[in-house]
């Protein structure tokens, strides 16, 4: 069995003043069904991934939110640091092919404008691991950077490449 994408949707990225989680949570899964041609009810389960929900927007339920906006059952919380989305459409995708879900709905959303920029910065730090980056001073930008230029030194990839 298969799990393919059938629909998709997204709020603009950007800050968004006037909206909460709950707000983007709702634009954008409307956007998604009805690029899929369904409806939620139609929908078996519904991850969504989130990162800093609890620590920015003071959210620690998002899943709860999440099924009350959508009037959808079986949300799950997706977090994995930086790797959140990825997780939750793997999740996803598990579902579909072990037969828990015919479809699901994946939603992945962040709402950092609600901090000051250097809050921000103390709160990305803190999924570093403490004891072996952090403490050293390495931050997820230098970290990220180290693996660019990795794979740019390893495959040949250039600038122009990754600017596209």
């Amino acid at each position: 069995m298969n799990a393919n994408i059938i629909g998709v949707g997204s709020t603009k990225f950007k800050e968004h003043w006037d909206l909460g989680l709950r707000e983007l949570i709702s634009k954008a899964s409307i956007s998604a069904l009805k690029s899929a041609n369904i409806e939620i009810k139609d929908v078996g389960a519904v991850f969504v991934a989130n990162c800093f929900g609890s620590t920015i927007n003071g959210q620690n339920n998002i899943n709860a939110l999440c099924a009350d906006e959508l009037g959808a059952q079986n949300c799950v919380h997706i977090g994995g640091g930086d790797a959140s989305g990825s997780y939750a459409i793997t999740q996803a995708a598990n579902s579909i092919i072990s037969g828990q879900s015919e479809i699901a709905l994946v939603i992945g959303v962040e709402k950092m404008s609600d901090l000051l920029s250097t809050d921000i910065t103390k709160v990305v730090s803190e999924i570093t691991n403490q004891e072996w980056e952090a403490s050293t001073g390495a931050t997820l930008a230098s970290l990220y950077a180290m693996i660019t230029l990795k794979h740019m030194k390893t495959y040949g990839t250039t600038e122009k490449q990754l600017d596209m």
